[in-house]
Parts: C-alpha cells; structure tokens; sequence
C-alpha cells in the first residue's frame, strides 16, 4: 500500500496515497476487498460480514478504536475519518492519529459492511 508521508503540527502522519481514493466503497456495497474512509461524525461501530458472519469488528470511543477479528482485540489511537483496508491479507486502518496493520485472513467470496449506530447515556 503506498503512502503519502507528511508533518502535520509537531508530528510525522502518514495516509494512503490520494489516487487510491478511486477505490472507495460505501457502507452497504459488496466486493472482494474492502476500502473505505469511516467518517468521524458516523456511528461507533462498524462490521466487515462475509456470507452472514461477522469477520471483523470495529468500535470507536472518544479517544481508541478496538479492532476485533480472529479472536483478537487490538486497541489503536483514531482522530479523524478512518480509513479501513482490507486487501489480501492485510488489514490497514489510517486516521491523523497514525496507522494500524496486521495480517488477516484474506477476504473469499463477497463482503458487507455494517455500520450501527448507538447512543451511549
């Protein structure tokens, strides 16, 4: 995945490359590899589901984004839109708080996502 690099304030932030933007999805489309930019003002959970079964988890709070899959939770920083790729066996998230990335299981057949919203009292 290509980046571009940047100083942003006092720090290095990286994002994917803007020509990859031809390749966004909207919630709700289906396909063999996910990219798609998860807007700050959206809701606080989010799924990749593939034949019926979730296969990826995400869930915002105020400062960290918990990223669920294969048994595992990770915990990353997020401000901003969040970018979320899934190609191959990668999975990659990217906002202005920095970039996660992990192998995952490669995507077969098509995906879903999911978004929900939730109020919090």
């Amino acid at each position: 995945m290509p980046y571009v690099a940047a100083i942003v304030g006092d720090r290095l932030s990286l994002s994917p490359h803007p020509d990859l933007d031809q390749y966004h999805e909207a919630a709700g489309e289906t396909g063999t590899a996910v990219d798609i930019l998860w807007p700050t003002h959206a809701s606080s959970t989010a799924q990749v589901v593939r034949s019926g079964t979730e296969i990826l988890a995400l869930e915002k709070s105020a400062t960290d984004v918990s990223i669920r899959f294969d048994g595992q939770v990770h915990t990353v920083p997020w401000d901003g839109d969040i970018r979320i790729i899934l190609d191959g066996p990668i999975l990659e998230l990217s906002s202005r708080a920095g970039v996660f990335a992990c192998p995952i299981e490669p995507l077969q057949g098509e995906w879903r996502l999911e978004v929900e919203s939730r109020i919090v009292v």
